[in-house]
């Protein structure tokens, strides 16, 4: 029996709204390290986006090189791709070393044919990676076409010597997983602004994703790239294991965890899913800025990550700082008055037209604060100061 965690989009050196998420990391990891222990697992997948930049910090390099060592101390081997977000020099410089370990770094496109080999007992699974492709730096491959500029057609170039290879390999309980880190059609609607677009479809003008039949053929699809649990309706056995931690607001209840794929001498795979730790949870409050603030029913989220969309029709003044008296990670604030003054049809040359500095003033306050106008006092303080200003400070 061989069992396997999926996982992707670790993005080691992401901050979240400006908080370092380092220290999160290594409780989540250590969290994957008790899986290992706990699960008997033998393999660990890693689908793409690793690091968060191509050019990580030592401090990010630190934790994954602790995280490496000790999944490989739990007695799993791992077997990685790089994404997007990763620099294929960078991660691949060691491979050929480290594969001696159990530590697998698939980041050469040119060798998508050939798979990293795992037997435990009678069973072996043959590991396919398909590292992140830009097309237009492969057209030089015999098998890649010489158009090629979208993941749609670099991927079904790929496929077609993994399914060479799949077929020439064929032997009793021989199994095959392909790791990919790119969209599959229907995973598109699930990205959000933390899941930077691969590339754009010329011919749609849209995102540019694979049909879940490509990798038909596998006997698992470990995907990563999408940053939520996702399993595909075409094929069920493409799956998306989602990002380790949250990067983002739109991914609020979304779960954090991944796949757990057992294969045996029987034929089809089990899976299950495993949640991580959440080392801090994640939750956006929608109201009244008081009632954000006062109200005992928020109180249970102090220690998240708090995005505060506040109601109020008037802007409030320096609403950061006020909600980080009562929540110390608010991340983000946004108003969204629930009336909304009605604004002006004119172009912006025309409103400004024939008018004093004063009144620019006046209008652009109007603009931006919903309809309410500069207070008597207000007035009072900006009319001496435009004085000022025009008469050149004399």
């Amino acid at each position: 029996m061989i069992k396997i965690l999926h996982t992707s989009d670790w993005h080691i050196g992401r901050t979240f709204h400006k908080y370092q998420t380092l220290d999160e990391a290594k409780q989540v990891l250590n969290s994957v390290v008790d899986i290992v222990k706990q699960q008997s697992v033998n393999v660990v997948v890693i689908s793409g986006d690793i690091f968060d930049t191509s050019s990580p910090k030592e401090e990010a390099f630190e934790v994954l090189k602790n995280a490496f060592n000790e999944i490989l101390s739990a007695g799993a081997q791992i077997v990685a791709i790089s994404g997007n977000h990763d620099s294929a020099q960078r991660l691949g410089f060691a491979g050929a070393f480290s594969s001696q370990s159990g530590l697998h770094l698939i980041t050469d496109v040119e060798r998508v044919g050939v798979p990293v080999e795992i037997t435990n007992g009678p069973v072996t699974v043959d590991f396919y990676g398909i590292p992140f492709i830009q097309p237009e730096l492969w057209r030089h491959l015999s098998w890649m076409p010489h158009d090629a500029s979208t993941q749609n057609v670099a991927i079904k170039a790929a496929m077609s010597q993994i399914t060479e290879s799949i077929e020439k390999r064929q032997s009793a309980y021989r199994k095959s997983v392909i790791l990919s880190h790119t969209f599959i059609a229907g995973g598109e609607k699930e990205t959000d602004e933390s899941e930077r677009a691969i590339t754009k479809d010329p011919t749609v003008g849209g995102v540019d994703s694979v049909p879940a039949a490509t990798f038909k053929g596998a006997d698992y699809v470990a995907l990563g790239h999408i940053h939520s649990q996702m399993i595909s309706k075409e094929f069920t056995k493409a799956r998306y294991s989602g990002a380790l931690m949250y990067f983002s607001f739109k991914e609020v209840g979304k779960r954090r965890g991944g796949w757990i794929v057992e294969f045996s001498e029987a034929g089809e795979p089990k899976i299950d899913w495993v949640e991580f730790l959440v080392p801090r949870n994640i939750i956006e409050l929608t109201g009244k800025f008081e009632d954000i603030l006062i109200n005992p029913k928020y109180d249970q989220y102090k220690d998240y990550y708090i995005q505060a969309v506040y109601t109020d029709d008037k802007r409030v003044i320096e609403p950061m700082r006020q909600l980080k008296e009562k929540f110390p990670f608010t991340a983000n604030v946004i108003w969204l008055p629930e009336n909304v003054a009605e604004r002006s049809q004119d172009s912006h040359r025309k409103q400004l037209e024939n008018k004093t500095d004063l009144q620019i003033i006046e209008t652009f306050a109007k603009e931006v604060r919903n309809g309410e106008e500069l207070s008597k006092d207000e007035s009072a303080i900006v009319e001496p100061i435009m004085n000022e200003i025009n008469s050149g400070g004399n």
